[in-house]
């Protein structure tokens, strides 16, 4: 907030690219991997302008997802 001053709305776009694999095949690591990314970034993320966002009258948080949430 020091640098930019008020935050009106918060875009999370976390992401990892990857060959589309079917979650049987995927190991223990990758799936770790895309959890940090994909799902802990986006909670990190809202969490650190929660508050702020909160007290702000008009403030929007937005998720982006891709395709490749969906499993074959």
């Amino acid at each position: 907030m020091a640098a930019h001053g008020a935050v009106d709305g918060l875009i999370n776009n976390a992401g990892i690219v990857q060959p589309f694999v079917r979650v049987p095949d995927l190991d223990e690591a990758t799936i770790e991997r895309i959890m940090n990314v994909n799902f802990y970034g986006t909670v990190w993320m809202t969490k650190a302008f929660l508050l702020h966002l909160l007290a702000r009258p008009a403030a929007h948080i937005v998720h982006v997802s891709s395709m490749g949430v969906f499993c074959r």
